[in-house]
């Protein structure tokens, strides 16, 4: 993971001290090369597509295209501006419709990098200085953003392969969604291991990756940023003026729900990852971290029989219910994909439909204080989610036709829906006598 060497404003202020024409010259040629301009006494700007909701933005400022094709995962050039209020706005490549703008001020001989991040439909954009004083030989400069808004505030450790994290502290503590932490300096190398947790529990491991190259005398930035599940984080480590290098999580979140008839024993295992290995039916099991891939080995068994699908395709990041349903004697697999991604509302949360019921003959629906959630879920199927307002002492049900299968008077006199939560309901089992079990995803 090679990285660039020194910072662009570190250049720019040396070459200002230098009176030598030739000189300063043959420097310009360079620093127009790192894709920044040589005016003195501007500032300079680039763009970071830190979003995976947008493959391509283009940057503008005052109305003009200045960087294009910016894609996720990399940063456009350095563009020369005037030291004045300039509208900065970002748009998907190739639109004319703004999808972020905003007026920044920009100071003189300074570079800044603006980062996009978010998911679509609600980029935002934070502008970072990019003037940092680059620290002596054999030492880098890390500072950590969390763009990861979904995961909530996170712990950032960057130690040697063997360091358990329970001898160790943090390079950065708590760093709350959209928060930036303080610079630390460590020793530079090849061989850091970087693991993301939940702020303030080691054993809540988010992202573990080894390898990880510090460059000499560089100033980096550490981006956490999101994954399709909502839990798990990827990263980017982006050198000051320099180039940017894609962290990529190695991992998914998988787990059983095991719904057939009979109270039959389920087993899973998925690679070398064991989700559980003598469930009874019906439950819902907890998730667990196993290596992703397009084809992961897996092997799901019920009362000791092997289920025909024997590979599994886990995307990076991503978390995914294996729902057995079925009679005991005939079960059938269901792969589901989890959005547990938080609502965007503070005043919202997300609720959906799994339906593992055998010998039904229909589809069901969900309706939450009397409004139709989701509708026509057959077998194996999951609804979308649907963003409800939080409340306390509602009423959640789930119908087959005319015949309720659920209500949720039957578990609780009071059912609270909370705020920035993810829900699902699961009604398993024979049609005859069904489970009915609300889960917090999130």
């Amino acid at each position: 993971m090679p990285l660039a060497t020194s910072p662009l404003s570190t250049w720019r202020r040396a070459l200002l001290r230098r009176a030598g024409g030739a000189l300063l010259a043959g420097c310009a040629l360079l620093l127009g090369a790192c894709g920044t301009a040589d005016e003195s006494g501007n500032a300079h700007l680039r763009l970071l597509n830190a979003s995976p909701g947008y493959a391509s933005l283009d940057l503008y400022v005052d109305s003009s295209e200045s960087s294009s094709d910016v894609a996720t995962g990399s940063a456009g050039g350095y563009v020369s501006l005037d030291t004045d209020s300039h509208t900065v706005a970002v748009r998907r490549s190739g639109t004319a419709t703004n999808l972020v703008s905003t007026d920044r001020t920009l100071a003189k001989d300074t570079d800044y990098t603006l980062v996009a991040y978010g998911w679509e439909g609600s980029l935002k954009t934070a502008l970072l200085t990019d003037d940092e004083e680059a620290p002596s030989s054999g030492v880098t400069k890390v500072r950590v953003f969390n763009t990861a808004t979904d995961a909530g505030s996170l712990d950032v450790y960057l130690t040697d392969a063997g360091t358990v994290l329970t001898d160790t502290s943090p390079v950065a503590s708590s760093v709350a969604a959209s928060g930036i932490s303080d610079y630390v300096e460590l020793s530079s190398g090849s061989s850091w291991r970087l693991r993301v947790t939940g702020a303030g529990d080691s054993t809540d491991v988010r992202l573990d990756l080894s390898g990880l190259s510090l460059g000499s005398a560089q100033v980096v930035t550490l981006l956490v940023t999101p994954s399709d599940g909502g839990v798990l984080v990827h990263a980017l480590l982006v050198a000051q003026g320099g180039s940017t290098t894609v962290l990529t999580n190695t991992q998914a979140r998988v787990r059983l729900v095991a719904g057939t008839t009979d109270k039959a024993s389920h087993s899973a295992v998925v690679g070398s990852s064991t989700l559980t290995s003598a469930t009874a039916s019906p439950s819902v099991g907890a998730y667990v971290q196993v290596s992703a891939g397009s084809a992961q080995a897996l092997d799901v068994r019920v009362n000791g029989s092997r289920l025909a699908t024997t590979t599994l395709s886990l995307a990076a990041g991503a978390d995914v219910t294996l729902l057995v349903h079925g009679s005991s004697a005939a079960p059938a697999l269901a792969v589901i994909s989890d959005n547990n991604r938080l609502p965007t509302s503070s005043s919202q949360a997300k609720v959906r439909l799994v339906n593992g019921v055998y010998n039904l003959g229909t589809g069901l629906s969900l309706t939450l204080d009397y409004l139709d959630i989701a509708s026509g879920i057959t077998a194996g199927g999951a609804s979308s989610y649907a963003l409800v307002a939080a409340s306390t002492g509602s009423l959640m049900t789930a119908d087959a036709g005319s015949t309720q299968l659920c209500n949720s008077r039957h578990w609780t006199d009071s059912l609270t829906i909370a705020a920035k939560s993810v829900l699902t309901l699961y009604v398993l089992g024979d049609a005859s006598v069904p489970t009915c079990a609300l889960k917090k995803d999130r």
